[in-house]
């Protein structure tokens, strides 16, 4: 199935804008990751639904609603949206929300550690049923990498 992106929110960034983020991240984005921003930036994906592996937390598919993007508007920024979730605590520093579903759950993007390039669900639903807000509990297994997430992504049935 061929990744496209059906309705773009943003303009196209330059490798500036990426290099730029990455320095406010404090991580260097996985490559294939880095080329999608380049490319596409975000957007509404033409097939969006996915499937989530392992312990779903009540989930064994979802949808993606949008792709983030390196934008000023909130509703779509990368950066918004690491600062709201990652540096409040809400999920581990090393996850970048990438994308999120109808539902306000969030697709999340290991930059860093042991997971460095995986794809995970973030159900906000548990989230304040563990002590620790930003525990790996809350996550599901996706793709081993934003190339097969996005390789994976299915039209609505």
């Amino acid at each position: 199935m061929t990744f496209a992106i059906k309705k773009q929110f943003v303009p196209l960034v330059d490798e500036s804008a990426v290099a730029s983020l990455e320095a406010t991240l404090g991580y260097a984005l996985p490559s294939d990751y880095r080329q999608f921003l380049l490319t596409k930036n975000g957007g509404e994906p033409a097939n969006p639904v996915f499937n989530i592996f392992g312990v779903g937390k009540g989930y064994s598919n979802s949808s993606v609603r949008y792709f983030f993007s390196i934008s000023e508007k909130s509703t779509f920024s990368l950066k918004y949206k690491y600062e709201i979730y990652a540096r409040a605590g809400r999920i581990a520093k090393e996850m970048l929300p990438i994308a999120t579903d109808a539902g306000g759950n969030l697709v999340l993007l290991a930059i860093a550690g042991e997971q460095i390039g995986k794809v995970f669900f973030w159900n906000h639903d548990v989230e304040g049923l563990t002590d620790d807000p930003a525990s790996s509990e809350h996550l599901a297994f996706v793709a081993n990498s934003f190339k097969e997430f996005c390789d994976r992504l299915l039209p609505f049935s």
